[in-house]
Parts: structure tokens; C-alpha cells; sequence
């Protein structure tokens, strides 16, 4: 009998070669169409923030910090750094150009990257629970999702819905939050666990909540501030958040208000949308930062973030890396 001789070492060593070559050959075409899939999803959001949905997307997604706060684990360190009780405005102010200078640009760009190598530092000096970032970061996108489901022209489809998750995603590996849930229905799953297991009522969601409340005030002549209350709880539209915040639900009247209005958008909405072929970031709302009133040229990254953290950085003459 013929006997079966084993390979050679220099067939074994040729073919192993032979595979890395290939591996090797192959990994910038998984590079290339990785970065184009990342293109095509942060091209589906941005037309939702810009031109389909914008005030949609920017009213929900500020209210959706006031679903964060009913997490005690939260509102404690927010009530600690005093952000929204003492310099609420500014807080606003923080959020919408966070959102804004990360939701409207690619990975990549340099209004992007700047601004999330500012978050990553300055949350770097607090103790934050992974699960609270991604349950904060979840409801800034999921909020706008479920507000354009109700009060929307249309509902989202499910493509855009799975663009939002992917831009998601690639944002939270950027801000370093591991375990992010991959898709959509992950999303809804996971901040339903979440909020059974975290959500409940303390003295510090109340503090932070009104510190909110009375910001948002500040943008409204005088006469008008006593409606602002009811009108924000109403378009929380959740009256277990509303009880774990520490309030009480609104009167029949305001939600009745309150809906009607959004219902008048709603179908107003569906024959004109005035953003359709222009950039809702180009507007007065998105480029109003009245905190910044007194800074030269207006709005600074640089200063993005809780004063005394700021002040405690330029106290030790640390430069901000973007000047």
C-alpha cells in the first residue's frame, strides 16, 4: 500500500502566505465599504435633522435630558455640579450646540471631533455609569423617533430608523460607551430594562428638573413663563416620568392645549415644510446662544461644560487644545 505522505513544510508555509496575502489584500476593501456605510447612514440622519424633521428633532431631543432625570444616579451628579440650577441657560445652550456640531457633520469632520474630544474630557472628571451614558445618548435619538411617530408629518420608516441607531452607534464608540445596543429594537429593549430598574422618584430629580424649567423660562417674555410648566410636562406625554421628576400631572386643559397645537402642526406640517431644500442649522434657533452673549464671537467650544470645571482648568493655565 502507497503510503499518504504529509504536507511539506514549504507547501504549508506557501499556502499560509498565500491566505495572509489575501487577508491582508481584502482588509481595505472591508475599510472602504465600512467608511461608505457609515457615509450613507450619517447622510439618512442628516436629512432627518436638517430638512425632514427638524423641529421635531430639536424640541424632543432637549426634553429627552428631562427623562434623565429621573434616574437618581443622574440627577444626583447634576444636582453635585449645580449645572442646570445655576446656569441653566448655559446648559441649554451646551446641549444644542453639542447636538448639533456632532449630529450634522461625519465622523471624521473637524466640528465632530472636536467637540467629542471636549465631552470625553470633561466627563472624564466624573464618576458616570456606562449604562447612564447610553441611556442618555439613547433617548436623545430614540425621543425624536417616537415625538415624529406621534406629532410628525409621517412616521419614520425603517431604514431611517436603523440609520439613527447606526449613527448611534458610531457616535457612542466614538465618546468610548461600550455595550451599545446595535440596532433599533435592541434600543427600545434595553431602556425599557433600564428605566424598570432605575427609574424612580428623588428629592435631587425634582432640584435639577425645575433648574430646567426655570431655564427654559428665561427665553420667554414674562407674561408667558407661567405656562411653560404645564406645557413641558404635557409634551413629556409620560405620566410615570412625570411622577418620578416630582411633579404633578398636568391639568385636563393644558393637555388639551398643548395637543391641540401639536396636532395643528402636525397637518400644517404635511403642506409646507419650509426646511425642505434649506439647512435648519443655517437658522436663527440653532445659532441663538444667549449665554454666550459676552464672549467674542459668540458662541466657544472651549467653554462647553460646567463653569467651575472650566475655571479650574484655566487656573492652571491649561490651554483649550482648539485654540
Amino acid at each position: 500500500m502507497q503510503a499518504i505522505s504529509a504536507p511539506t513544510p514549504s507547501n504549508s508555509n506557501s499556502t499560509k502566505a498565500q491566505n495572509n496575502s489575501e487577508t491582508h489584500a481584502d482588509r481595505p476593501t472591508e475599510l472602504r465599504y465600512e467608511a461608505e456605510a457609515i457615509k450613507d447612514i450619517h447622510a439618512v440622519a442628516l436629512r432627518i435633522v436638517e430638512h425632514s424633521f427638524p423641529i421635531e428633532f430639536v424640541l424632543a431631543g432637549e426634553l429627552a435630558q428631562m427623562e434623565t432625570f429621573a434616574i437618581p444616579r443622574i440627577a444626583k451628579l447634576l444636582h453635585r455640579t449645580r449645572q442646570y440650577e445655576d446656569e441653566g441657560v448655559k446648559r441649554l445652550d451646551d446641549t444644542k450646540a453639542t447636538m448639533y456640531s456632532i449630529f450634522t457633520t461625519p465622523a471624521g469632520h473637524k466640528d465632530r471631533e472636536q467637540m467629542i474630544t471636549h465631552l470625553n474630557w470633561v466627563h472624564s472628571h466624573y464618576d458616570i455609569h456606562n449604562d447612564d451614558n447610553i441611556y442618555t445618548l439613547i433617548r436623545m435619538f430614540l425621543h425624536p423617533i417616537e415625538w415624529i411617530e406621534k406629532w410628525g408629518r409621517r412616521p419614520l420608516n425603517e431604514d431611517e430608523k436603523q440609520a439613527l441607531a447606526g449613527e448611534l452607534n458610531v457616535i457612542a464608540k466614538q465618546m468610548k460607551i461600550e455595550n451599545m445596543p446595535v440596532n433599533y429594537e435592541a434600543m427600545q429593549a434595553w431602556q425599557q430594562k433600564y428605566r424598570e430598574q432605575n427609574q424612580t422618584y428623588h428629592p435631587d430629580n425634582l432640584a435639577v428638573s425645575k433648574g430646567m424649567i426655570r431655564a427654559i423660562e428665561q427665553h420667554f417674555p414674562r407674561v408667558f413663563r407661567p405656562l411653560i410648566k404645564p406645557t413641558v410636562l404635557t409634551l413629556l406625554d409620560n405620566e410615570t416620568l412625570v411622577e418620578a421628576l416630582g411633579f404633578k400631572t398636568p391639568s385636563l386643559l393644558a393637555k388639551a392645549l398643548v395637543k391641540t397645537g401639536l396636532t395643528s402642526w402636525k397637518y400644517a406640517s404635511r403642506l409646507y415644510n419650509p426646511w425642505s431644500h434649506r439647512k435648519f442649522s443655517n437658522g436663527w434657533f440653532v445659532n441663538y446662544y444667549p449665554s454666550y452673549a459676552n464672549e467674542p464671537g459668540g458662541f466657544n467650544l472651549c467653554k462647553v461644560g460646567p463653569k467651575k470645571l472650566l475655571t479650574a482648568r484655566d487656573k492652571q493655565e491649561m490651554r483649550c487644545p482648539f485654540h
